[in-house]
């Protein structure tokens, strides 16, 4: 049997644990806050620069592709430029936005902003575009000096998974994912009073949880501050808000579509009551156009007995329309 199989291995690793076992204590003892102390501690309220919809920290609005996040974003910039009005809730005034555009073209982002009315009158020096800026660890580090030098109240991130970095190095998307908003966490917390918008994808699932949809770790979710999540339900656009900052009593509003623009219509009612079957049809008849009734219960792998029943009562609710053969939306 060798030595060292014999050496007294536990009274080394004592003697190692109390020559630093005080170091460690005071160590452990930083920011420590006694809760009598928290109590009577006067801790200011996040800055919002638009109630209910912008609050500084890290924010993500999700959805799926080509559904208008990114023109949602860029009338939240002119408002707050121009302090105007968002959602129909007023903007903070004296806002400067920067944006870091990975996904648009500067000749369609150009586009875009003709098309909105909001821009006319668009002061120089106001709303910044970073087009094709850097990514990942060199991003943020770039990110982060650009908010201590150039002090930007909003900074706009379209999008995330454009962020991270090209060469994942055999990492899952993700993983990806996960890592370039924790740069992007980091970055927030060094800037207090900076709010940080990221453009992100949702999944194609529909949980019970609308948050459960944007695509991700939970990880990934536990790091924002708030949420926004744009999604379309036979024909009709919902924006869902939450997080650690919303204490609105509603948190599911109806949008629509009208010249490029986005109108808010008031608090999300109908379509939230549909089932899950009903908003199912809804998809497909919004995807396809007119379906057979046979056709949909294929789709919805339903009895075509209880299929027929169940879209006898959506036409009799107004949610689709009978037209000879076929069903389809109003």
């Amino acid at each position: 049997m060798s030595d060292n199989f014999m050496r007294p291995y536990k009274s080394e690793v004592s003697s190692e644990a109390q020559i630093h076992d005080e170091d460690r204590w005071q160590d452990s003892r930083r920011g420590v806050v006694d809760a009598h102390d928290l109590l009577n501690k006067d801790l200011p309220e996040p800055k919002r620069l638009i109630p209910w919809f912008l609050t500084e920290g890290l924010s993500v609005i999700a959805g799926p592709p080509k559904i208008g996040k990114s023109t949602l974003n860029k009338l939240m910039a002119l408002a707050l430029v121009n302090g105007g009005q968002f959602l129909g809730q007023p903007c903070l005034g004296a806002v400067k936005v920067l944006e870091l555009q990975f996904e648009e073209s500067q000749r369609l982002f150009r586009k875009k902003l003709i098309a909105l009315q909001s821009s006319l009158g668009l002061e120089k020096g106001t709303y910044s575009l970073q087009f094709e800026p850097e990514r990942g660890s060199k991003g943020a580090a770039w990110l982060d000096q650009i908010l201590s030098d150039r002090k930007f109240n909003v900074v706009i991130v379209d999008s995330l998974t454009a962020f991270r970095e090209l060469s994942h190095h055999g990492k899952e998307g993700f993983r990806a994912d996960y890592e370039a908003i924790n740069m992007i966490s980091a970055v927030a917390k060094r800037h207090p009073g900076v709010a940080i918008r990221l453009v992100h994808h949702t999944t194609k699932a529909r949980p019970d949880r609308p948050i459960d949809s944007i695509s991700g770790t939970n990880g990934l979710v536990t790091a924002i501050d708030d949420y926004m999540i744009l999604d379309e339900f036979g024909g009709r656009f919902r924006l869902h808000c939450g997080g650690r900052n919303w204490d609105e009593e509603e948190s599911d509003f109806e949008l629509t579509r009208s010249s490029g623009s986005w109108v808010m219509q008031g608090p999300w009612s109908d379509g939230a009551a549909l089932s899950e079957r009903e908003q199912t049809v809804l998809t497909f008849l919004q995807n396809e156009g007119t379906i057979s009734g046979n056709g949909l219960a294929r789709r919805c792998e339903r009895d075509t007995g209880n299929m027929h029943r169940s879209l006898q009562r959506m036409v009799n609710k107004g949610i689709i329309l009978h037209l000879g053969d076929g069903y389809c939306l109003p």
